[in-house]
């Protein structure tokens, strides 16, 4: 199974968030010209649905480093996923704490620079966290088990990895490399550029190509946030959504019925934005599923 597609992506977080909404739609699906991402049928009326993933400003002046990083935790992750295909019945869920190196990484104190594979050691890096995993299934709980002791013939994960964490998984199992990755704080400045942009974007598109929104109701706004990654997690609370007064000036002059940002995580939050109502938050213990 090859990496999903732009295109995936956007219809699986928008029928995530919805369902996070409690909303059942008739159908989801991607267009071949956009804006808009998204169409989707929810039965009383159609609306069309722009998709972008929050990135908090992370440029090379102010957090020298950490976008690289992050950059080979996904090609971590990338390789584990097309490892896993080889282990179909392994129902395990792991959390993989890296080991730091001794200097910082600029701008990010105190988190430390991360002690990562080579390219050459990733592809079998993931297969020895999967064969630890398989090994020790039989022992694992829903409480989670703890290792720091990996043992004969899994000498990458000793040298890269100060602990994994594995438990078991009724569902689909999600792991997740680096999760204690500093998390920042509300970025109330960036917040309206993602807005912003949307909207800079969807009014390009209707003075373009007149019409091209006749046949949708309502034009919402996804913003999926990934809490795996620090530049993509939202850490927030509704409070901070409704105070963000530059927020609201955004949302308010947007082309936008609804904005959603949605954590794409197991637990994780929903937060709605409704012309003319504000923010509401929703929670979500189970996600539907993985891509």
């Amino acid at each position: 199974m090859g990496r999903p597609s732009k295109s995936d992506q956007e219809c699986f977080y928008t029928e995530q968030a919805l369902a996070a909404l409690g909303l059942r739609p008739v159908s989801v699906a991607a267009l071949e010209h956009d804006p808009p991402d998204v169409r989707v049928d929810l039965g009383d009326r159609v609306i069309a649905v722009e998709v972008t993933r929050y990135q908090r400003d992370l440029s090379p002046d102010r957090k020298p480093g950490l976008r690289a990083h992050e950059a080979r935790l996904g090609e971590i992750g990338d390789a584990f996923d097309q490892a896993r295909e080889a282990f179909p019945e392994l129902n395990v869920d792991g959390k993989v704490f890296f080991k730091r190196r001794p200097e910082f990484v600029g701008g990010v104190s105190p988190d430390r620079r991360l002690l990562l594979p080579d390219r050459n050691e990733v592809k079998p890096f993931v297969r020895q966290l999967l064969r630890f995993a398989q090994a020790h299934e039989a022992r694992l709980s829903r409480q989670g088990t703890a290792f720091d002791d990996f043992g004969q013939g899994f000498e990458l994960i000793g040298d890269y990895v100060e602990r994994l964490v594995l438990e078991t998984y009724d569902w689909t199992p999600v792991w997740v490399f680096d999760p204690v990755a500093k998390r920042h704080g509300f970025a109330k400045d960036q917040w309206p550029r993602h807005v912003t942009h949307k909207t800079e974007r969807i009014r390009t598109a209707q003075a373009d190509y007149p019409g091209r929104f006749d046949a949708y109701d309502e034009i919402w706004l996804l913003i999926v946030s990934n809490p795996a990654y620090s530049s993509q997690s939202v850490a927030a609370t509704l409070d901070m959504f409704r105070g963000c007064r530059e927020l609201s000036e955004a949302t308010d002059a947007s082309p936008f019925r609804v904005v959603l940002v949605h954590e794409c995580s197991r637990p994780g939050k929903t937060w709605r934005w409704d012309r003319g109502q504000g923010w509401r938050e929703y929670r979500h213990h189970e996600d539907a599923g993985d891509l």
